[in-house]
């Protein structure tokens, strides 16, 4: 079973940045590969759950009481969804968006507030007749056409 095929629920341990020349051009170990989902692109696509940091409050004085009940409330879980780009003893990072030479912006989870790592598979192309697009093929063609100039 390889680290796609299971759920990570720590101690994280995922690839670091590769290049890629290391991801295109070297042999690669089964331990390297950890990050290469089915279509071959050398980013997982992952789910993280974790805990994120809260403050409240300003530089003036606050309610005693207000204070005390956002100190006992929980802390908010978050769910990112994206392609891993790096990954160390410290963090893990996530972009949104890539292309060959360019990308969106990237969320750095530190490892300690992690509480669940999941590796998200590819359910087919668009085109397979077992899947339903996001969009039906009759809307994509009957679409309006605007003249534009």
């Amino acid at each position: 079973m390889t680290p796609r095929d299971s759920i990570d629920q720590g101690p994280h341990r995922l690839p670091g940045n590769r290049t890629s020349i290391e991801t295109d051009s070297k042999p690669r170990s089964d331990a390297d590969r950890t990050g290469e989902v089915a279509s071959g692109h050398p980013h997982a696509m992952v789910s993280i759950r974790w805990k994120d940091a809260e403050s409240q409050g300003g530089p003036g004085w606050e309610d005693c009481e207000e204070m005390l009940e956002f100190a006992r409330r929980p802390l908010t879980t978050v769910h990112t969804i994206g392609l891993l780009v790096h990954a160390d003893e410290e963090q893990i990072a996530v972009t949104d968006t890539m292309t060959t030479d360019q990308m969106g912006g990237i969320t750095k989870i530190p490892r300690g507030w992690i509480e669940k790592i999941e590796y998200l598979h590819a359910a087919g192309a668009f085109d397979d007749d077992r899947i339903d697009p996001p969009i039906s093929k009759d809307s994509i063609d009957g679409r309006d056409a605007r003249n534009v100039g």
